[in-house]
């Protein structure tokens, strides 16, 4: 058996004005349009290439009607709208005069504004998490690794220049640091380390990204991840003769060089959020 609710009768007070709103606010398409005599009219819209009902515009005739105009729900949301592109379609509508109650929130099942039609009926606006094959949900794709290369250039060369260039110096002088022949020998475990960090690095903020502005994001999981290394420096100059302004540039340069990090990764995985 196979069924399906085909349309929804939404009151109006005139059928060109309500066309007008769809059309022109919401962009949806009018479907139908046919004369049915006496001033009635058989009207249809719908949001262009969806899949679900459409709204049968259907002028009041009656007092009692009229009286529901506007708030066929009682004040509660009444409709809901899906979009694959949540900020387009607000930016859009608002630029129609679209009049929003709140601003966007961030659910479980993706984001969702309320917003009132020419009438006063209460929408919801809701842009839909992607929905994502069992085989894709595992990180470890293209755009990961693209991801995991790119932190690790970055992670690398950026280590390079804060604990080379801008700390060096102040290494040797600790009488700390090994002998850089024999450094240069290890040095393929230097890189390990970075590929390790790098990977974890990324796959922790794949795991966790969400549909928010990517930049402010980014940077709020960098400074989270640096944090983390706070303790570890701290705790080297307990147990080592590190001087103290030498560990507060540590932990200086460091947190620069993660909140790059997280602006990195988060520009790469721009427009991926659950």
């Amino acid at each position: 058996m196979s069924r399906s609710i085909s349309q929804v009768a939404l009151l109006v007070r005139d059928y060109d004005e309500a066309i007008d709103f769809f059309t022109r606010a919401l962009a949806f398409e009018l479907l139908e349009d046919t004369p049915l005599g006496n001033g009635k009219r058989w009207v249809r819209v719908a949001p262009p290439g969806g899949t679900g009902g459409a709204l049968l515009l259907a002028r009041a005739s009656t007092a009692a009607q009229e009286r529901f105009v506007g708030n066929q729900s009682g004040g509660r949301v009444f409709l809901f709208l899906e979009t694959d592109d949540f900020a387009r379609d607000r930016a859009r509508m608002h630029s129609h005069g679209v009049r929003f109650t709140e601003e966007p929130r961030h659910e479980e099942y993706g984001t969702v504004v309320v917003f009132l039609d020419l009438y006063g009926n209460r929408w919801d606006l809701v842009g839909r998490r992607r929905k994502i094959r069992a085989r894709e949900e595992t990180p470890m794709n293209r755009k990961f690794l693209i991801a995991w290369l790119v932190v690790f250039v970055i992670y690398m060369a950026g280590g390079l220049v804060v604990h080379g260039i801008l700390l060096g110096d102040e290494y040797a002088a600790t009488g700390l640091m090994r002998p850089e022949a024999e450094a240069q020998r290890l040095m393929h475990l230097m890189i390990l380390a970075h590929v390790l960090m790098a990977g974890a690095f990324t796959w922790i903020y794949a795991r966790g990204v969400e549909n928010r502005p990517w930049l402010g994001q980014g940077l709020r999981y960098g400074l989270a991840v640096a944090v983390l290394f706070v303790p570890v420096y701290i705790i080297y100059y307990v147990v080592q003769p590190t001087p103290g302004m030498l560990a507060v540039r540590q932990i200086a340069y460091d947190t620069i060089l993660t909140l790059i990090l997280g602006a990195t990764v988060a520009f790469l995985y721009r427009g991926h959020g659950r």
